[in-house]
């Protein structure tokens, strides 16, 4: 086992990244789903990509890798659609010429 495999903290760290990377609320329409299924193949490469770093041994940290994911899904935000239980999500948004 190399070092950065030695350090819990760092790998805990890191799958908590990795967590939140992956934890996209499900969508309430199959439009919907499209774009959520967009966010989560980016954003799984993405944690691929650091889970490599880490097992590859490139000497990175970690804590470095779980960053560097954060960084990445905060530039994924999981929006852009309608989410399963999302408050109001059936009703329609007023719209220039509708009343609000």
């Amino acid at each position: 086992m190399t070092a950065p495999l030695d350090d819990a903290a760092g790998l805990t760290e890191l799958l908590a990244a990795v967590h939140e990377a992956l934890s996209v609320p499900h969508a309430s329409t199959a439009g919907g789903q499209a774009v959520r299924d967009a966010i989560v193949v980016q954003r799984a490469g993405h944690a691929m990509i650091a889970l490599s770093g880490v097992l590859d041994g490139d000497g990175a940290p970690p804590l470095w890798w779980a960053a560097w994911l954060r960084e990445h899904t905060a530039a994924l935000p999981a929006d852009g659609y309608a989410r399963a239980g999302q408050a109001g999500h059936l009703h329609a948004v007023p719209g220039p010429d509708m009343p609000a």
